[in-house]
């Protein structure tokens, strides 16, 4: 079940803090296994390293607190303002890893591959309803779910919607919750389908029914997310699958450390050399934003290069960062993206971004703002420990561990960069994680593989039970 809701993000309700439902389940079924002294949060890969970053996401926000000049109380109540903001941001972020301890929890069977394959169900029936939602719209000229349904009142609802040749077009959102959520979770599950192939479905029908309905929801959703970060998925996938072997540790690393560095360097860089009057000057946001493209050569440009990348709240929280370049080291601590900005909100913006909580859209600017560059580093460190690789006495290149590390690879490296971009695949990223992590270590053990020596986090060692098919019934 948590699984099968990752994606449904119009679920969630808007109490003063967004508690995606699959968060809230996987916190239930930590809590049980707890009961039944299955679940431990040492667990968790590398807990040092997670409670180094986020020791430093919790002082930064204590040294923000301390000298931030509030001045005004931010829309929400006070699960958004102050030290209840650092404590549920915090805490939300952590529960993106409870995967991986619930995947290592004592005693416990899971079917590695049937929780892949929810997740593209579940995907699926999303692009399915965002279909049926264009369809309707095309035939009646009404948004059934239009985006705020389940979480704001009727005066806050609102629709994206595109004008092309003079004709007016729903952008739709299903119940992912916005278009741009929705078309990133159909490019998620492209990579994964194409990464895993033959593991997660084993007819060809059923894998081509998934990569068309992806397809089709990244040009309906016409999401600048999607349309940049599937090319750049299927690019990295491509990529890695030409060199026709598994990356070893060192590589993994310094490609998230050359992805973060090339998007913040983007970033700091497109920020500076933006005018802020020029910022979606014109835009009416509450209720609908029409975008009028001439040509099909047109609106391609427009949704993809020719489009300002950094999206209007992490273009102000990246603006108040080029103003207090010192600020960049530690960040503003979990949650803080929207302290300090008021001054850089431009004018075109300011009736609906003044006064509320900003929250960052992309994976850098949402590290940056968390621990600062510091915390961008870590994580990189992180994720690259997290990407199964290769074991040195691993028989040779046709092993069957290597071959699941191999696959491993070709979803996990690109849905990391994929990340980096949009932060809304963060929890589909750490679940992917926990499950390639957790499909490495059994087929190692299955065949007499032996943890590595330096594994000193029990990540290859015996703890549940993981399998890759589902058992016989027989």
């Amino acid at each position: 079940m948590p699984v099968f809701f990752l994606p449904w993000g119009a679920l969630t309700p808007d109490i003063g803090i967004n508690l995606p439902i699959s968060k809230a389940l996987f916190l239930f079924l930590a809590l049980k296994y707890s009961l039944h002294g299955r679940f431990s949060l040492k667990q968790i890969p590398y807990a040092k390293l997670v409670a180094l970053f986020t020791c430093i996401g919790v002082v930064s926000g204590f040294f923000t607190l301390a000298i931030a000049d509030l001045g005004i109380e931010f829309a929400g109540g006070d699960l958004r303002n102050g030290w209840f903001r650092v404590a549920i941001s915090t805490t939300t972020f952590l529960l993106s890893l409870l995967p991986f301890a619930l995947f290592l929890a004592r005693g416990v069977q899971h079917d590695v591959m049937a929780l892949m394959r929810t997740y593209l169900i579940s995907v699926a029936i999303l692009c399915v309803i965002g279909i049926v939602q264009y369809a309707v719209f095309r035939a009646l000229g009404t948004d059934i779910l239009p985006i705020g349904l389940f979480s704001a009142g009727d005066d806050e609802l609102r629709s994206g919607m595109l004008s092309f040749r003079g004709e007016l077009a729903l952008r739709p959102g299903s119940l992912a919750g916005e278009p741009k959520v929705l078309g990133l979770f159909a490019a998620s599950a492209g990579i994964i389908t194409v990464a895993f192939g033959l593991k997660i479905f084993a007819t060809l029908r059923a894998r081509l029914a998934i990569l068309a309905l992806a397809l089709c929801i990244v040009f309906l959703t016409q999401s600048t997310s999607a349309l940049i970060a599937l090319p750049i998925g299927l690019g990295v996938y491509l990529t890695l699958r030409a060199l026709g072997r598994p990356l070893g540790s060192t590589s993994i690393l310094f490609i998230y450390l050359g992805a973060f560095s090339c998007v913040l360097a983007v970033y700091l860089s497109n920020v500076a050399n933006t005018p802020s009057t020029s910022l979606l000057s014109g835009i009416d946001v509450p209720t609908i934003a029409v975008e009028e493209p001439n040509s099909v050569k047109d609106l391609l440009y427009q949704r993809t290069v020719g489009r300002i990348e950094v999206e209007d709240m992490d273009w102000v929280i990246v603006k108040s960062f080029l103003e207090d370049p010192s600020s960049m080291v530690l960040g503003r601590g979990f949650g803080l993206g929207h302290l300090a900005v008021d001054a850089y909100i431009p004018d075109a913006l300011r009736h609906y971004m003044e006064g509320r909580v900003i929250a960052p859209k992309s994976g850098i600017t949402y590290f940056l703002v968390n621990g600062g560059i510091v915390m961008i580093v870590l994580m990189a460190i992180y994720f690259a420990k997290l990407t199964p690789v290769p074991l040195r006495i691993t028989p040779g290149p046709d092993a069957k561990r290597d071959i699941f590390v191999r696959a491993a690879q070709l979803a996990l490296i690109p849905l990391i960069l994929m990340m980096i971009l949009r932060v809304y695949l963060l929890d589909v990223t750490m679940f992917v994680s926990a499950a390639c992590l957790a499909g490495a270590r059994i087929i190692g053990m299955a065949h007499g593989i032996s943890p590595r020596a330096s594994d000193r986090n029990g990540i290859f060692r015996p703890a549940g039970q993981v399998h890759l098919v589902p058992k016989s019934t027989s």
